[in-house]
């Protein structure tokens, strides 16, 4: 069996699937994309454009690849959709996220900070829709491509996040157009913003192709969405944090060190918890 897909080719065919998610959000009818981000109308409209661009990155996945040269049988045993190994991926994938969060854990679990999210459309949207279907499209529609196309495992690692980062680039553009933000200010939240997804979309990277479950980023992607950016409240010494007064600052040093544990421990041990018999990290 000959396997002709070439880094061009595979490159060619990430970036497309990258760009056709991006527009699929600027196709929405102009008085569904001028509502608030946050307008259920708004939220629905995009759902149904984001499933239409994971249709057809898989199809235009299915199209360009061969499965067989990475030695599995079919496109959903290729794009990591199998129900075998695929829960013990998933608490991989948030044990990671857990471990890199230590010092927010704790600090959450000394003020009773947890709490369920409320059932409503931008839950849905950060939690299941957003998740699954980034995790799809910029995960497992573009690994398989570039390892078929004989890019190495580290390099897909550290370079397929960047298609990932620069499909958030477009939110620049809202916050100058819609909100006004200065062109300076919305330069700097964008370029911060590209870097965060892009680490974020090179530890997902690897959590998909360590397991080669498409369960493991995206439960890393919902605990991250759910968690958010850590808060180092304990370097806070404000009497309100999360609603209630806090204990913390007396403690800093120790959730420090939780904080800076759990940073350690992540780039440690994340290849130990993420172990498993992958094709893709053969």
């Amino acid at each position: 069996m000959e396997c002709t897909l070439t880094p061009t080719g595979a490159w060619l065919t990430a970036t497309t699937i990258s760009a056709a998610y991006v527009a699929s959000l600027y196709v929405l009818p102009k008085r569904i994309r001028q509502l608030p981000r946050d307008h259920p109308r708004h939220i629905y409209g995009r759902f149904a454009a984001v499933a239409l661009s994971s249709v057809f990155a898989i199809a235009l996945y299915a199209r360009v690849a061969d499965p067989r040269c990475l030695g599995v049988d079919g496109v959903a045993a290729a794009l990591g959709l199998r129900l075998d190994g695929s829960a013990r991926a998933a608490l991989k994938g948030a044990a990671c996220v857990a471990v890199l969060y230590l010092g927010t854990l704790a600090e959450r679990l000394v003020l009773g900070a947890f709490t369920l999210p409320d059932v409503n459309p931008q839950a849905w949207r950060n939690l299941v829709v957003g998740p699954v279907t980034e995790e799809l499209c910029f995960r497992a529609c573009v690994l398989p491509l570039l390892i078929e196309a004989g890019i190495t495992r580290w390099r897909a690692v550290r370079t397929a996040p960047l298609v990932f980062g620069l499909a958030h680039v477009h939110h620049g553009r809202r916050r100058v157009v819609e909100y006004g933000v200065p062109l300076s200010h919305a330069v700097i939240e964008t370029t911060a913003q590209f870097a965060y997804t892009s680490l974020f979309g090179a530890f997902a990277s690897y959590s998909f192709c360590r397991t080669h479950r498409l369960s493991a980023p995206v439960a890393a992607h919902v605990l991250c969405n759910y968690l958010g950016l850590p808060e180092f409240a304990c370097l806070r010494p404000g009497p309100q944090l999360f609603g209630v007064v806090s204990p913390l600052y007396d403690y800093r040093l120790a959730f420090a060190a939780l904080h800076i544990a759990g940073i350690a421990l992540f780039f440690t041990r994340s290849g130990w918890l993420l172990q498993s018999e992958s094709v893709l990290w053969a």
